[in-house]
């Protein structure tokens, strides 16, 4: 925070994909972020009705690192 002077990640997720990757993670993964609860009555609708933070223009990245 104190580098960028930002809270948030000023990386692009190509960037950050390609650094994972660089440093031998794998299973690397964007994400939409959906968060909330679903009536049951809408359970059968598309996860994009409901994604808050979408993985465009987010780095919403998930990782491991083997081993």
């Amino acid at each position: 925070m104190q580098a960028f002077g930002t809270l948030e990640s000023p990386f692009t997720d190509a960037y950050l994909v390609w650094l994972l990757d660089y440093h031998g993670f794998v299973d690397i993964q964007r994400n939409h972020m959906v968060n909330g609860l679903i009536p049951v009555e809408r359970e059968a609708e598309p996860v994009a009705n409901f994604i808050q933070l979408h993985a465009a223009g987010n780095n919403l990245v998930l990782a491991r690192k083997p081993g």
